[in-house]
């Protein structure tokens, strides 16, 4: 931890001293000039929340050598990312927030199953990738109030070609061809990745994922239309655990083979008037997975899940200062024979929701209000419920044809442009969260709802002359917090286990520190971020630490580019937690307190050609970050890119 805070004050003291910066004009910032921000962009989160937002760009992603998008979430602030063997591979957490993780939207457009796609979405997709990490968006479709993850698909202004290959450790291959241009009403992104690699040797490890991806726009006069497709095929092998997990999950060998994942969607932008637009997003998805066990309880089973989901908003100015966004959404999920954790029992349901957001300027004061209501109808919900744990959560009365309680968010928030280069923030919500259907608690009954209160507050120091410095705090409160007891009990029909829950009060504070300099002498680009954070939950005789969470998450990194050499170096801090999720004993075992040291490294052959090598996990430390399934340590990769 010492470490991570002296490489912060040194480049805190980097950005405010250095007198070899590259020199760049002065921008005047105004709040006049954010007047029509929501006529252009109706999901617009408050403006009070730009404190918790991280913005990673394609040159981040290319730096930093991601091969999926879970991987170009890594170097945010606060970022964890839970990598086990299981039928979800990997989950990536802001803050500590789990149960539920933030959720997923592709350009705009939020999608409720995404949690198991992340860590197959080719990095080659993504242009850009805009990370709430607090209460997320009321007007982007159903968002959880736990952050969204937007991922804005690639895009190019002139007729470019890239081909890659890439190969390293465990016999991994990669290979990619991306297509695209832009015309004078019209532009289309193509292509094509080949991923595999067999893992650890005796592990069940192996894996090959095959991807296509198009994104197309065109533009009729006031109307903007654009489509965006993907579709994922592949294997993969569910790692085993090691001694730290139980008998059986050290020897099952499960696979799915194949999986295929596949979504459509368009968006259609029409601008009535400088003080009207209204916009209409639609998208279906579909994930199927053959599901094989071979070891000595051979089971075979088919997984399908789809859903299809329509959201119509309009952002009106209803004076010179003051804009007005509203919509409604709609989205329907269904699992016709079940999936993962309720195999052979239907899931189907309908979530309606309405959004309301208002916006105004007071020269430079901008404060926005907003209100969600959403509900939804269970039209079948048997059997086994799901969780985002894996957990089995039996029950006896499967759920037909009814309405859950509705589920209601506030917002509150606002900014000040104190000057030309500080602005202040702070955002209020409040939001309601219901049990995954079916939960259990230690007396056998229904979990309550959870209310949960969440406050973000802070600073932006910026100019294009030196960079940029955040910090903030916040804190969350969870009145009645669903969480998992660690206690089980046998389901008597089937004779499963399955996990219990409780409600508790659980409360977290902390302090977040983001900063980025502008490039020093045209070579040079640092950046640094720090979450400290004190979780508590209540334990009936008072608050005490609730561990499951790490105290403290920080990353630092340097990009450099010295004539045809460039060189990024990237450090992760994770400190100490523990959780006995996957533990053979049931018992808590210690996780995190680990350095994450990459280096990413290339050289231009010729002015569109670079070779490069990535070497990944230096200190070769097989850290883990769920119980049983430790980071493979080290790795080295080689490879090529060359655009036409």
């Amino acid at each position: 931890m010492k470490k991570a805070m002296l490489l912060t004050s040194a480049i805190v003291s980097q950005l405010a001293f250095s007198q070899e910066v590259e020199k760049m004009p002065e921008i005047e910032v105004k709040a006049k000039a954010e007047k029509n921000r929501r006529l252009e962009f109706h999901r617009s989160t408050s403006v009070g929340l730009e404190i918790a937002e991280t913005t990673v760009s394609r040159e981040d992603i290319e730096k930093l050598n991601a091969r999926t998008l879970t991987d170009a979430l890594d170097t945010a602030p606060g970022a964890l990312t839970e990598t086990r063997g299981r039928k979800i591979k990997q989950l990536t957490s802001f803050r500590g927030q789990i149960y539920p993780y933030p959720s997923y939207a592709i350009n705009g457009i939020w999608q409720r199953e995404f949690h198991e796609i992340p860590y197959v979405i080719p990095a080659e997709m993504v242009e850009e990738i805009d990370i709430m990490r607090s209460s997320g968006s009321l007007m982007l479709g159903l968002s959880d109030i736990s952050g969204v993850i937007n991922v804005k698909t690639r895009r190019f202004k002139d007729e470019t070609t890239i081909v890659g290959a890439e190969y390293g450790s465990y016999d991994s291959q990669k290979l990619s061809l991306v297509n695209g241009n832009s015309f004078d009403n019209s532009w289309y992104t193509l292509g094509l990745t080949r991923w595999r690699t067999e893992g650890p040797s005796d592990e069940n490890a192996a894996e090959e994922i095959h991807s296509l991806f198009l994104n197309s726009g065109w533009k009729f006069n006031e109307l903007t239309l654009e489509m965006n497709a993907f579709y994922i095929n592949g294997n993969r092998e569910l790692r085993k655990g090691n001694e730290d997990t139980s008998g059986s999950m050290q020897q099952r060998t499960e696979e799915y083979d194949p999986f295929e994942y596949m979504s459509l969607s368009f968006k259609g932008t029409y601008k009535h008037s400088s003080d009207l637009t209204t916009e209409m997003t639609t998208y279906v998805s579909h994930r199927r997975a053959d599901y094989e066990r071979r070891d000595w309880r051979p089971t075979e089973y088919f997984e399908e899940d789809y859903e299809y989901g329509l959201s119509l908003s309009q952002a009106r100015k209803l004076s010179q200062d003051n804009t007005l966004s509203y919509g409604v959404h709609y989205n329907h999920w269904v699992a016709p024979k079940g999936k993962r954790n309720y195999v052979g029992n239907r899931m189907d349901q309908h979530t309606y929701a309405l959004s309301v957001v208002d916006e105004h300027v007071f020269d430079k004061l901008i404060i926005d209000a907003g209100f969600r209501y959403a509900r939804t109808y269970d039209k079948d919900n048997s059997g086994h419920a799901f969780n985002i744990t894996g957990s089995n959560n039996s029950f006896a009365n499967p759920i037909e044809d009814e309405w859950r309680e509705p589920e209601l968010r506030w917002s509150l928030g606002g900014k000040y442009l104190l000057t030309n280069i500080t602005t202040l923030y702070s955002n209020f919500t409040f939001g309601m969260l219901d049990a995954p259907n079916g939960a259990t608690t230690v007396d056998f009954e229904s979990p309550a709802r959870e209310n949960r209160y969440m406050v973000d507050a802070g600073v932006k120091f910026a100019s294009e002359e030196y960079g940029f410095v955040k910090i903030g705090g916040f804190y969350t409160f969870r009145d009645n917090a669903i969480t998992l007891s660690g206690q089980t009990a046998i389901d008597p029909g089937t004779g499963e286990e399955y996990d219990l829950y409780l409600n508790r009060d659980i409360q977290q504070y902390g302090l977040e520190f983001e900063a980025r300099s502008a490039k020093i002498n045209k070579m040079f680009e640092l950046f640094t971020s720090a979450t400290l954070m004190d979780s508590e939950a209540d334990s009936g005789d008072g608050y005490e630490n609730y561990s499951e969470i790490p105290d403290f998450i920080a990353n630092a990194g340097i990009y450099s580019e010295i004539g045809n050499f460039d060189f990024n170096f990237f450090a992760k801090y994770v400190s100490w937690f523990e959780n006995s999720r996957f533990s053979g004993n049931g018992e808590y075992q210690d996780l995190g307190d680990f350095w994450d040291l990459n280096l990413n490294f290339g050289y231009k052959l010729a002015p569109q050609t670079r070779v490069y090598c990535s070497l990944e996990n230096l200190l070769d430390d097989e850290y883990s970050t769920v119980v049983g399934y430790p980071d493979y340590g080290f790795q080295g990769f080689v490879g090529i890119k060359h655009q036409f």
